[in-house]
């Protein structure tokens, strides 16, 4: 089998996930990167311009698929394809949520690089604490 062939079996709503989800995968960091430091971001090799992108969202990104891989197979482990692919896209978009939340505060309150990044892990708290709370709630409702 060829990556051609490979390729060709891919749906196509499947595919534009796949781009979409490259696309936030590189999107916060660049845009980090560009934000508080343009002549990096203009002076920099491309490979390792997006290989520091990626390094912005990947701690939030392994938090993230933690927890929606938590809630997408119900806490039984199914660990299918399509399950993990929901859960990665989801993680995704979660991680580039809270980037550009943070980010967004930081542009208006004119934050350091180091204060964004402390408002990005005080949003990721938030979200884990809702989810625990939420998850809490759930098994209370059970009993």
């Amino acid at each position: 089998m060829t990556i051609l062939s490979e390729i060709e079996k891919i749906k196509e709503e499947v595919f534009g996930i796949i781009i979409i989800d490259l696309i936030l995968f590189i999107a916060p960091g660049l845009t980090f990167i560009f934000y508080f430091s343009k002549e990096l971001f203009l002076t920099i090799d491309v490979i390792k311009l997006i290989l520091l992108s990626i390094s912005f969202i990947t701690p939030f990104l392994l938090v993230n698929f933690i927890l929606s891989t938590i809630l997408v197979e119900g806490g039984k482990s199914k660990g299918n394809k399509e399950n993990v692919f929901i859960s990665f896209s989801m993680s995704l978009l979660l991680s580039t949520m809270i980037l550009y939340i943070s980010l967004f505060v930081a542009y208006f309150l004119k934050f350091s690089f180091k204060t964004t990044l402390i408002w990005a892990i005080i949003f990721q708290l938030i979200l884990i604490l809702s989810f625990v709370w939420n998850l809490i709630k759930g098994h209370l409702k059970k009993s």
